[in-house]
């Protein structure tokens, strides 16, 4: 059996696909080991209440991940103790319960002040202390953790305005040492992964900019100027990686008295390769509306994607019927942060098989990294399959190898070796169902 193309959906059915994992909008929450406040949200309002307010804030936006900022600021001159992993085990479960994945940041300074901070010793033991819990804690870990941010270091983790100095090259390997080789790392600016020509060649190293407007400026992540050498080999790092942005609060007025372009805001994150975005920053915090709100009444053309150099299925834009569906902004985004894959092509012979793929999306399918045929005896895994290979725009195919014999081919599946039960729907008119994309009969 050779098909020409497998059906594609359209415009109306594009949201299904936000349910994918480790891609698209994020909030944020916050946690003080210790007393168990919820921080910026309210000292005297628990950590995991203050999650389940943001969780119903943020109802009607399909998400599941959510930036959690674990402060180790109570913990400054002396060791994690039993009832600080506790708490963290405690949360992480809430998480699970709830359907979310944490892109995670240990932190101890909660404002610039340089009122409180660890010193260098009190740093490592911490480290130290955390590489175990999160080895003793893989499956829990597995579950619920997406990526671990540098963090440690400065206001909010963001490695400046700290108290003490810390060496910037030590600290990062003593934080990447922290993460297990089952998870990722993001760091804040481009000088810091610059520091280790060793980090800044791993693809476990991301990126998570924490001052996205759209372009460049002084407090991005990307600190070279554009049509610099250097600007094109961050963005082609980027392409490899793993990373998260957000804009700065709505109430900033720091960038163009905090008016943020949408269109300008689609090409930097098509550029810096974007798995996830920030929910909670410039959209409806603290009554709003902001940016984001706003993105959701201004609408992108293909044309202007095309002047952009952003990849996108001409079927994103056109309803079952053939008619022109006007996209917002605000769902542009919703539904291309990451990946976004479509099975152009399918082939069968008598005992082998191969599918050809493409990706819509600004990034790679990072942590999707088997791909498997799924018939009625068994499954067959794509030995050729890795996701490096569905960068942005890239389409490419794989191929299963021999078939078992009199089988019969039901559909394919995309998952993360370390969660199976992360796995991700294409774009096209299959059954979605138990991880599986299921072939319709002709």
């Amino acid at each position: 059996m050779n098909s020409n193309g497998f059906c594609p959906i359209y415009a109306e059915e594009y949201s299904a696909l936000r349910t994918n994992p480790d891609r698209g909008f994020r909030m944020e929450v916050y946690m003080m080991l210790g007393s168990h406040h919820a921080v910026f949200g309210g000292e005297d309002k628990d950590a995991l209440d203050y999650l389940r307010e943001q969780r119903e804030l943020y109802r009607d936006d399909v998400f599941h991940l959510a930036q959690v900022y674990v402060y180790l600021t109570e913990y400054c001159g002396r060791e994690l103790d039993e009832k600080a992993f506790g708490q963290l085990e405690e949360y992480l479960t809430e998480l699970k319960n709830m359907g979310l994945r944490a892109v995670l940041r240990f932190a101890y300074e909660t404002e610039m002040d340089r009122k409180e901070g660890p010193k260098n010793n009190m740093l490592i033991k911490h480290t130290k202390q955390i590489k175990q819990w999160l080895g003793e804690h893989r499956e829990l870990v597995s579950e619920t953790v997406a990526v671990i941010q540098a963090g440690m270091v400065g206001a909010w983790g963001e490695w400046h305005s700290s108290k003490h100095r810390h060496n910037p090259k030590k600290t990062l390997k003593v934080i990447f040492d922290m993460v297990p080789d089952y998870l990722t790392l993001q760091v804040r600016t481009e000088s810091l992964v610059r520091k280790d020509n060793a980090l800044f060649k791993n693809k476990r190293v991301g990126h998570h900019d924490d001052f996205l407007v759209g372009e460049f400026f002084k407090w991005s992540y990307m600190e070279s100027k554009p049509d610099s050498d250097k600007y094109k080999e961050l963005t082609e790092r980027a392409a490899h990686t793993y990373n998260d942005g957000e804009m700065p609060w709505g109430r900033d007025s720091t960038y163009n008295k905090g008016y943020i372009h949408g269109e300008k805001m689609i090409f930097m994150c098509n550029e810096q390769s974007l798995s996830t975005l920030s929910l909670t920053h410039n959209y409806k915090e603290a009554g709003g509306p902001y940016n984001m709100e706003r993105w959701r009444g201004e609408y992108i053309t293909p044309a202007e994607l095309d002047e952009m150099g952003c990849s996108y299925n001409p079927n994103y834009f056109r309803d079952r019927d053939g008619n022109e569906f006007v996209r917002s902004t605000f769902d542009f985004l919703a539904d291309h942060l990451g990946y976004q894959l479509c099975a152009e092509d399918f082939s069968l012979t008598e005992n082998s098989a191969a599918v050809t793929l493409k990706n819509y999306g600004f990034a790679l399918p990072y942590h999707l990294d088997t791909l498997t045929l799924v018939t009625d005896k068994g499954e067959i895994k794509a030995e050729n399959y890795s996701p490096e290979k569905l960068l942005s725009g890239t389409e490419n195919s794989f191929t299963f190898g021999t078939l078992p014999e009199s089988s019969k081919v039901l559909g394919i599946k995309l998952c993360e070796s370390r969660c199976p039960a992360l796995c991700a729907a294409f774009a096209n008119d299959f059954d979605f169902k138990d991880g599986i994309n299921y072939f319709k009969a002709e």
